[in-house]
């Protein structure tokens, strides 16, 4: 289902364009999956298991302005929003996984909309669906390379264990001024 009031899933890279994704990321310093909780950041295994890299808009702009173009022109929701400062590139290794959140409060109440880019290949990983927790049923994300899935920032969300293989994605955040 594409809940189109809930998300939306467009065709956003081209799997050449997800393959330079990760050699971007990979060029960067690798960290440790963290989460922010009660006002502190830090790894919590029982929460979130996964390897990240940071590219930021200002060195990349032709990878994160796509991303950015996408969400304005994606916009169902009409939120406010002004800047996509830089994406995430998350590597999910068997065991890995991402229990159930939210990407908004706290310290990210300028999160508008969330987004992912699904980087793998299906055939290369199993598990990692990204669940969209909207209602009676779970959502899944698209699994097909290239895919890029938005929804609002406050939608609770999961990420089940892959069980084989690695998942890569690209995530990013799309800010806008504070809420009234």
């Amino acid at each position: 289902m594409n809940a189109p009031s809930v998300y939306q899933t467009i065709d956003l890279w081209t799997p050449e364009q997800c393959e330079i994704v990760k050699r971007v990321a990979l060029e960067g310093e690798a960290h440790e999956a963290t989460v922010q909780q009660d006002g502190q950041s830090g790894a919590r295994s029982d929460i979130r298991s996964a390897t990240r890299w940071f590219i930021d808009g200002a060195h990349h702009p032709e990878l994160v302005g796509e991303l950015w173009h996408a969400c304005r022109r994606y916009n169902i929701w009409g939120v406010d929003i002004d800047q996509l400062p830089g994406i995430e590139v998350i590597r999910y290794l068997p065991g890995d996984f991402y229990t159930r959140h939210t990407d908004w409060g706290g310290t990210y109440t300028r999160r508008k909309i969330s987004a992912t880019v699904q980087l793998s290949d299906p055939k290369d990983y199993e598990g990692g669906e990204v669940n969209l927790h909207i209602g009676p049923e779970d959502d899944q994300a698209s699994q097909i390379q290239r895919a890029a899935t938005m929804w609002p920032s406050w939608t609770l969300h999961s990420v089940n264990p892959v069980t084989k293989g690695e998942r890569w994605c690209a995530v990013g955040w799309v800010l806008g001024p504070l809420f009234r």
